[in-house]
Formats: C-alpha cells, sequence, structure tokens
C-alpha cells in the first residue's frame, strides 16, 4: 500500500517530543566552565585557572580556593617570614667586643700636622642593624707655635652594620662627645664625628677593624681625620 508523498515527508521532519525537550535543555544549560565563572565572577579567581577536567575543583568552594593562593603553601609562608626576621635573627647572634686601636691623624687645629691617635671602645648589638659603641681616644699634637697638647675625647656613637653572614662586616657610623685639654688650662668642648669602618672576624673570638673617623673639634673650628687599625676579641 503506497503512501501519500506529502503525509511522509511531514512525519519525518516532525522530532519525536521527548527529543526535542531534550535538546532544547540542552542548548540552554551552559557549560560547568561557565558556570564557575558566574559564580566566581567579581571575585580573585579566575575561572580559566579552575580545570573543568576535576569535577571536585569545580566545586570547591571560592574562598577556599582563594585562601590558598594569598597564603599559599607553608613553605612560601616560611620564606617570608625568614625574610622579615632574618636580619634581626642575624644580629642576635653577634656579641659585644672591646677593641683596642691606634693610628695616625692629620689635623687642621691650632696648626696643621700629624699626630698618633690611640682609643680603647666596647661595642654593643642593638636590635636590628644598629650598634652603640662607647670609648675614649687620645689625641697628642703640637700648634703652630711648637706648644704641645693632649686631647682625651670620651664620646658615643651610633653605627648601622647590616647582618650579613659574613666575616667581613662594614659598618656606617656617627657621634659626640667632649673634648678635655690635659693640660694646666683644663679647656672642654664639644667634637662631632662620622665613622666608616668594617669589623674582620679573625676565629671566633678575635676581630680586626680598619676605620676612617672625620671628626670636627668645637664645631666648626678644628678638624682630623684619623685612620686606626684596632684590635679586639669578641665576650
Amino acid at each position: 500500500m503506497e503512501e501519500s508523498p506529502g503525509r511522509y515527508s511531514r512525519s519525518a521532519r516532525k522530532a519525536p517530543a521527548t527529543i526535542r525537550c531534550s535538546c532544547e535543555r540542552a542548548a540552554r544549560k551552559p557549560p560547568a566552565s561557565l558556570v564557575t565563572s558566574k559564580r566566581l565572577e567579581g571575585r580573585t579567581v579566575q575561572a580559566d585557572a579552575v580545570s573543568t577536567a576535576d569535577p571536585l575543583s569545580v566545586q570547591a568552594p571560592a574562598s577556599r580556593i582563594i585562601v590558598h593562593i594569598i597564603v599559599g603553601p607553608p613553605s612560601l609562608l616560611a620564606g617570608v617570614l625568614a625574610v622579615v626576621f632574618g636580619t634581626s635573627c642575624l644580629l642576635a647572634q653577634e656579641r659585644p667586643s672591646i677593641v683596642a686601636s691606634a693610628g695616625v691623624a692629620p689635623y687642621d687645629l691650632s696648626g696643621t700636622g700629624t699626630a698618633g691617635i690611640y682609643g680603647l671602645s666596647v661595642a654593643l648589638p642593638l636590635p636590628s642593624v644598629f650598634l652603640a659603641e662607647g670609648g675614649v681616644r687620645y689625641l697628642h699634637y703640637s700648634s703652630q707655635f711648637g706648644r704641645s697638647y693632649d686631647y682625651l675625647m670620651p664620646e658615643v656613637s651610633l653605627q648601622v652594620e647590616p647582618g650579613l653572614r659574613s666575616p667581613v662586616r662594614p659598618y656606617l657610623g656617627v657621634g659626640a662627645g667632649p673634648v678635655i685639654e690635659l693640660n694646666a688650662s683644663g679647656y672642654t668642648s664639644l667634637t662631632l664625628h662620622a665613622a666608616a669602618g668594617a669589623r674582620i672576624r679573625v676565629g671566633e673570638s678575635w676581630l680586626l677593624r680598619p676605620e676612617a673617623r672625620l671628626r670636627s673639634v668645637d664645631p666648626w673650628h678644628g678638624s682630623d681625620v684619623e685612620l686606626t687599625v684596632g684590635v679586639g676579641r669578641f665576650f
């Protein structure tokens, strides 16, 4: 029995209802990556950073992912703490030291020339990159009229020394103190200084300390430049 062509074509074009509904639902349902993008919209986590191949990563709460990115693994946190507190820990291992020094001092006081300079100092480590140093220096010089002067200079200074794990530790410092003339007049005035040098470890207990110190005596009426080498011991 031959069927009508028009009737056959209409039945062929018309898809079953169940198939049509399934297609409509599939068209309306967005991919999993788009769902993730909408859920995480406005946050610091990007949707393309989430693997759609892993269903657990898609279902993971955004808050957990954000915390993981900010805090990072424990090794990263430990590294940050080491950078922040590393210098303080290094300086906490530094020990106080005592240094005896001697050298020469070209001067411009009540005359010009070069004299001997001698000193004794104690350095104490402070928090961070600082050290406090207290000491005394002795200078003997002759004026332009042939008169001899003896200066005793007790002083304190604040120094900056990077906390390096190295036997050579450079430093910079500034300080002040009185100048006491040991001759009959007993004249006293102020002295200011700036210093640059290095502490060089020799073994576990000893050190060498070359230093250059620019000094102003009775600012700014006289000056000298003290070039010294010191030998010291940690205690």
